[in-house]
């Protein structure tokens, strides 16, 4: 019986070597790759913004020598990516101010909706 518990032991011991040898393998390769891909992936939008940003004022500056009003900076970047204006400063006050004058009603008066002609009117 005391064989048996010390082979079991072994057994255990040897398990939870094989699993972290596994493991360290595996991560050895990943972690660096992980890391490399969220460095690219932070570059890459870096890039994608700084482009944006100059189609956005390139677009603008004809719009404004063709006598047009000039597109609205957040309105053309939740277009373009949304994750991205929730990150901007600018859209998100722009989104909280939006959203209290939405709260609030534009005025106290009922409008007045047309009857058909067939209802006659009280």
């Amino acid at each position: 019986m005391n064989n048996f518990v010390r082979v079991c032991k072994r057994l255990k011991t040897s398990v939870y070597a094989s699993v972290f040898l596994i493991v360290s393998i595996g991560l050895t390769g990943c972690i660096p790759a992980i890391i490399g891909a969220v460095a690219y992936s932070g570059a890459q939008s870096d890039a994608t913004k700084q482009k944006f940003l100059d189609d956005f004022n390139k677009t603008n500056l004809e719009r404004e020598k063709a006598g047009l009003k000039p597109i609205d900076y957040c309105v053309e970047l939740r277009r373009f990516d949304a994750k991205m204006a929730e990150q901007d400063g600018e859209c998100k006050k722009q989104t909280e101010m939006g959203a209290k004058e939405s709260a609030t009603p534009p005025s106290t008066q009922a409008a007045e909706v047309p009857l058909p002609p067939s209802v006659p009117k009280p």
